[in-house]
């Protein structure tokens, strides 16, 4: 069997330039200009789009897994996000809702 999973997410969000690729991975940062509002409410749902949250945190938690998280980006089409993690065994998983 596979020693790992692969995951892949893909969106036609219209992609990250390259003139942002060093800052994505920083907290806050947006490349929408809707990036200053954290916290919007709309018909009572909250969104936190655009926050620059996302992107930072998913490569944490990832990589708190021993995993490894990344990017790849059309600017002006979209972005495919990969996600590798490690398999674990059946009787490990239960060690994991301790975390």
């Amino acid at each position: 069997s596979p020693k790992q999973v692969a995951i892949q997410i893909s969106d036609l969000g219209g992609g990250i330039y390259y003139k942002h690729t060093d800052r994505i991975w920083e907290y806050l940062f947006s490349t929408d200009e809707q990036g200053s509002d954290l916290l919007q409410v709309e018909e009572d749902w909250a969104s936190v789009s655009y926050t620059g949250m996302g992107l930072p945190l998913c490569r944490n938690y990832v990589e708190y897994l021993g995993g490894s998280f990344s990017l790849m980006s059309v600017p002006g089409i979209g972005t495919d996000a990969y996600i590798y993690l490690n398999r674990i065994d059946a009787g490990r998983i239960d060690s994991l809702r301790d975390l």
